[in-house]
Formats: C-alpha cells, structure tokens, sequence
C-alpha cells in the first residue's frame, strides 16, 4: 500500500487558501459594486479642494518672499490679498491646476477598487 506524500495539514492549507481567494474575490465584488457615481463625485470634489488649499498655500508663501521690508503692507491690503489668492487657487484648481487633483483622485479610486 501506498502512502500519499501530501500530508493532511498539506490538503487542509491548499483548501483553506482556495476558500480565502474565492472570499476575497467575493468581497471586492461587493466592494465595486457599493461604489456609486456619487461617491466618485464627492471623491473629486474632495480632491479639488485639497489642490486648491495646496496652490492657495503656495501663493502666501511666494507673496511672503516678495514682500518689501521697506514698505509695509495695511491689514486690509494684506486681507484682501489673501481673499484674491484665495480665489486665483480655486480658479486655478478648477481648470486643472497642476494635476494634483486628477493624480489623487485617480490613487485613491485605484485603491478602492483593487
């Protein structure tokens, strides 16, 4: 009589793992399935305002070295300069920016549905 060289603990691991990729798979199924338009939408949306607070960042801290020591600026020159960047960054976010947002959203869409 002949002993089969797969032991028992052999046979129960190449099940257990057939079982884990078929529930794995099954999983992400549902996953892809829940994600809606909407949820995309929102996705998009959230990364256009991080790539707007990004760019908005940037112009305070290009204005802050362009600044002339000399020539001190009002209170409400300096709120208004921030408004107007404020604004040029949302504009600037809006009409692709510097592709940060599509990079993002495109990452995070990737890892969601993997």
């Amino acid at each position: 009589m002949e002993i089969n060289n797969i032991s028992m603990k052999e046979n129960f691991n190449i099940v257990n793992n057939k079982a884990k990729k078929e529930d794995t798979s099954k999983f992400e199924d549902i996953l892809k399935d829940k994600i809606t338009d909407k949820d995309k939408e929102e996705l998009k949306d959230v990364c256009d305002k991080l790539e707007s607070q990004f760019i908005n960042l940037m112009f305070k801290e290009m204005r802050k070295g362009s600044q002339n020591p000399l020539i001190p600026k009002s209170q409400t020159e300096e709120m208004f300069q921030g408004m107007i960047d404020e604004e040029y960054s949302k504009r600037a976010s809006e009409s692709d920016g510097f592709g940060l947002s599509k990079m993002m959203y495109d990452q995070l869409i990737r890892k969601t549905i993997q």
